[in-house]
């Protein structure tokens, strides 16, 4: 797993025929341990794509794959992304991906500003804060997550009930 996040990380684009290449030769457990970097290497190439739908479908990916490295790439190229769309993309993923931090001040952050995005997305992690608060054995830090969280949820379904009742009214 390390040395996979190292190539991930570290590795070279130009390296990913190579990497196909083996790939389709290796047995399954080599396969399967090739398949995250072509994933990461693809989708990091993808986010620099002249298509939008190409470069949002990328930030999608990156922010479900759970792999933090990702953040840098992502918040790389929402600084120069223009689509609205895709740029929503690499920020919401961004910020999914900032919630598996281990900083409370960070988790927080990515909360809010989840919230603020209206999520939908964000809505199973944030549910997740909340529900492990109410462990008897939750952390403090799980506790001051909870409240942040909550309201983030809170955000994003009134936002859902707002637009279904807009879209309802105007079909």
């Amino acid at each position: 797993e390390r040395a996979i996040g190292l190539l991930i990380e570290q590795g070279d684009i130009t390296w990913l025929p190579r990497l196909e290449e083996l790939r389709a030769n290796a047995d399954r457990s080599l396969r399967m341990a090739i398949k995250p970097v072509a994933d990461a290497w693809r989708h990091r190439a993808n986010l620099a794509s002249l298509d939008a739908d190409t470069r949002r479908s990328a930030a999608t990916d990156l922010g479900t794959g759970g792999r933090v490295m990702a953040i840098p790439w992502l918040e790389a190229a929402a600084s120069g992304e223009t689509h609205r769309w895709a740029r929503y993309a690499m920020d919401e993923s961004t910020q999914l991906l900032k919630l598996a931090s281990n900083d409370p001040n960070v988790k927080a952050q990515a909360a809010a500003k989840l919230g603020e995005m209206r999520s939908q997305n964000a809505v199973p992690a944030l549910k997740e804060l909340v529900h492990a608060a109410s462990d008897p054995n939750s952390t403090e830090q799980q506790k001051t997550l909870a409240p942040v969280a909550t309201l983030a949820i809170e955000q994003i379904e009134t936002w859902n009930v707002w637009s279904t009742v807009i879209e309802t009214v105007f079909r």
